[in-house]
């Protein structure tokens, strides 16, 4: 039982690590691996009764909040959609104690997960610098946008959004590790804020600015 518990921290824990570079690919990846990843903690939890994880107050919140949208589906004019839509939502309630249960049963996955990001926010900001400089990154991919960088994201004009995220995830692990990186998050903020800018996305820009 042990051993299918460890094999199961694992294998979500790879899942998480794996989540940050999946963004570079398109919705698809990411909203799979928050599905199954949700689907198996569920199966998990009922299996090996490791339901402490939904017993607090903040998972009653976010039920509550839920039902409260399935609810306002039903009075939509397209209820089909709007239900779709709403009936989603759950697993990425079930992914957020997902998280928590990987944090608290892995004792390494934040310090890896900061390592992780460092050097994915590192190639993906050296990626756009090279696409902003030359036309092209190091893929030779172009952006189809005028004035526009997009780096790995191709055709989807959302850098500034994929910065965002991924910058404020690291901003939050290195507040749990309590390391001080202000050196380091600094010099970040600093290189990203620029090229937020020139991925066009205007409202992210402005976000950001209010962000440090």
């Amino acid at each position: 039982m042990i051993y299918k518990k460890n094999s199961y921290i694992n294998i979500v824990s790879f899942l998480l690590y794996l989540l940050p570079l999946a963004l570079l690919t398109g919705p698809f990846l990411p909203d799979l691996i928050v599905t199954c990843a949700s689907i198996s903690f569920v199966y998990y939890s009922l299996k090996f009764k490791e339901k402490k994880y939904f017993k607090n107050y903040f998972f009653y919140f976010f039920s509550i909040m839920w039902i409260v949208f399935m609810s306002s589906s039903f009075l939509s004019e397209n209820i089909l959609i709007s239900l779709k839509s709403s009936l989603a939502y759950i697993r990425h309630i079930i992914f957020i104690f997902l998280v928590y249960f990987i944090i608290d049963k892995n004792k390494k996955f934040l310090k890896k997960f900061n390592f992780y990001l460092i050097i994915l926010l590192t190639l993906v900001v050296f990626d756009s610098i090279i696409q902003k400089s030359f036309g092209f990154n190091l893929f030779g991919f172009k952006s189809p946008h005028e004035l526009k960088i997009t780096s790995f994201l191709g055709d989807e004009p959302i850098l500034g959004t994929y910065f965002l995220r991924i910058y404020s995830i690291l901003f939050l692990i290195n507040l749990m590790l309590n390391k001080n990186s202000n050196v380091l998050l600094g010099l970040f903020y600093v290189i990203i804020v620029p090229l937020v800018f020139y991925s066009g996305q205007r409202t992210i820009f402005y976000l950001s600015l209010l962000f440090h």
